[in-house]
């Protein structure tokens, strides 16, 4: 048989390759816990190394510029990851700026240490994972949530926390209670 991660994945292969041996889906991790929560802001975590090819930080960057204006002292972005490349560091110069502002943004520049990672995970109020549609590697174009998984899914699950994603990541029925998607810049703000 074949055994993949995440639901979507076991229906893209069924429903587009002939296979004699059946497909199972087996996910990394569930809920067990109390979750932890966050006090006073809401805070909004983006887990994951800031990196142009599997996020637009841009788009929530834009977002958040103007949520700041509104809603300052109700909410915070934490980017949970560090930079790999010139993009990244873009970024997390964007989000030092708006800190220097007064706003309440988190970024990283250097390895988040595990305990860490993780405590900021357990007590975020919402996982937002502005994933691209598509991923390249090794000359394979894959799309998130069909043939692409993506770990921000199971950070979700494994801290009972909303998720909040792109309108065509393809949403589990495990998740669909706990997830809202958006379309644009505009659909996210709202």
């Amino acid at each position: 048989g074949l055994c993949v991660q995440y639901a979507p994945m076991a229906k893209y292969i069924r429903d587009n390759f002939t296979l004699s041996k059946p497909v199972y889906v087996l996910p990394t991790t569930l809920y067990e816990d109390v979750p932890e929560t966050s006090s006073g802001r809401i805070r909004f975590t983006v887990p994951g190394q800031v990196e142009a090819e599997r996020r637009d930080y841009d788009l929530v960057l834009d977002v958040f510029e103007e949520l700041f204006e509104h809603h300052d002292d109700a909410i915070s972005l934490h980017l949970l990851g560090r930079p790999n490349s010139e993009y990244g560091d873009r970024v997390v110069q964007r989000c030092e700026t708006l800190a220097e502002r007064g706003h309440n943004v988190v970024s990283h520049r250097e390895w988040i240490p595990r305990e860490e990672y993780d405590q900021t995970l357990r007590t975020s109020s919402v996982l937002l994972c502005p994933l691209r549609e598509t991923i390249s590697g090794r000359g394979v174009a894959e799309s998130y949530g069909t043939t692409k998984g993506s770990g921000n899914v199971f950070d979700a699950l494994r801290n009972a926390t909303p998720l909040v994603l792109p309108a065509y990541f393809v949403v589990d029925d495990i998740i669909e209670r706990s997830a809202l998607s958006y379309n644009d810049a505009a659909d996210l703000r709202a």
